[in-house]
Formats: structure tokens, C-alpha cells, sequence
């Protein structure tokens, strides 16, 4: 007959498999979270057929986008609060296209940064966003869309008026929160989305029907 384990036995068993289980929960944790830093929903990864851009389309079929890698797709290196990606332009027609990713702890921020009753829920119409360049000039960016996924929020913003006739230098994301709104205070964040010496690097193609198919 076989003796029954000891005491001490049963407990060392026990505190293994929790060790196992807190080192397996981490290991977890870290490869989600290590997936997420770069995980956009497809939808946000799409050029968004606005009506501007299917008319402009209709018009010329041999119409060129350019998608432009961000230097810094970031508004903070240290606590970043806001994060950039997917961005699409046309110099010939002025639409200019990005999406925008928050952590909900964002909203933890915003809260104390702007002594808030509570915690605000996620919402596009909480930001007063836009794009201006380096000659100051600013245009309005509309929410078109927007998704969750974990504890990511994401917006795909667009605007048909940026004047790349202008010629500008440089063009960042001014984001602001709705009740602070003052244009020559610091935004609350800002991020950078396009850069002029670094058109020479950008992806460059033809427009296709696929392209403009309705979301």
C-alpha cells in the first residue's frame, strides 16, 4: 500500500503550479501586449472612400496616392498619450487620411489633467482634432469611423482640403480636448504626420476600383 504524501509534500505541489501559473500568466500578458503595440483593425488599415475622393477618382482613374512611414508615430517617447499610423494623401486633390490609437488609460489622464467629475466614456466628439502645417495653417479632420479592440480605441480621420499646392514643410495631428479649446495654447497632443523631405521615400500607386469599394 502506498503512503499518502506528506503535508509538506501537498503543499509544495500546490505552490508550484501557482508559481507556473503567475509565470505562465506573464509570459501571457507580455506576448499580448507585444502583438498589440502594433495591431490596427483592418478597417483602419483601408483608405476610406470619401465622397471627394471617389468623385476625384471617377474623374481621373489614373489618380496616385502616396502612404508616407511616420519618422514618429508617437506624441510622447516617455508617456504617449496618442499614436499615428495608416496614413494616406493625395497632393492633387487635398485628401489626407490617418488613424489615430488610444489607450484607454488616456481617458484615466484626461480626467486629472482636466479635472473632469469622472472618468469620460470613449467617444471621437471628446477631441477637437485637426491638422496643421508649418506655416500654421489649420484643417478641420472628421471622425469617419471608429473601433475598439482590447484596451485600444481607434479613429480613422479624413479631410479633402489640405492645400499641397502650398507646399508645406511639415503637417502634424493637433488634437485637443473639447471643453479647452484655445488654438494658440500647447495642444494637448500633437504628433507628426508628414514631413516634405521625406516625400522622395513614399509609397506611391494608382488608385483602383477595389480601393473606393463603399465600407
Amino acid at each position: 500500500m502506498k503512503e499518502a504524501p506528506s503535508a509538506s509534500r501537498i503543499i509544495s505541489w500546490v505552490l508550484k503550479g501557482i508559481c507556473f501559473l503567475v509565470i505562465f500568466g506573464v509570459i501571457a500578458f507580455l506576448i499580448i501586449r507585444i502583438v498589440m503595440a502594433d495591431y490596427y483593425p483592418a478597417s483602419m488599415k483601408r483608405l476610406y472612400p470619401s465622397e471627394e475622393l471617389v468623385a476625384a477618382y471617377e474623374e481621373d482613374p489614373t489618380l496616385a496616392m502616396h502612404r508616407q512611414e511616420l519618422r514618429v508615430s508617437y506624441d510622447d517617447p516617455n508617456f504617449s498619450l496618442f499614436m499615428a499610423s495608416n496614413q494616406f494623401y493625395c497632393p492633387k486633390t487635398g485628401e489626407f487620411q490617418i488613424t489615430l490609437r488610444y489607450n484607454v488609460s488616456t481617458l484615466e489622464e484626461m480626467q486629472k489633467d482636466f479635472a473632469l467629475a469622472e472618468i469620460p466614456s470613449p467617444d471621437p466628439a471628446l477631441f477637437d482634432i485637426s491638422l496643421v502645417d508649418n506655416s500654421g495653417h489649420r484643417t478641420p479632420l472628421t471622425c469617419v469611423w471608429t473601433e475598439s479592440k482590447f484596451m485600444y480605441q481607434y479613429m480613422k480621420l479624413v479631410t479633402s482640403d489640405v492645400d499641397f499646392a502650398k507646399d508645406p514643410g511639415w503637417i502634424r495631428v493637433e488634437i485637443y480636448y473639447k471643453d479647452a479649446v484655445d488654438y494658440a495654447e500647447t495642444p494637448y497632443s500633437c504628433i507628426p504626420v508628414y514631413e516634405k523631405e521625406l516625400v522622395e521615400r513614399d509609397l506611391v500607386y494608382t488608385l483602383q476600383e477595389e480601393d473606393l469599394l463603399p465600407w
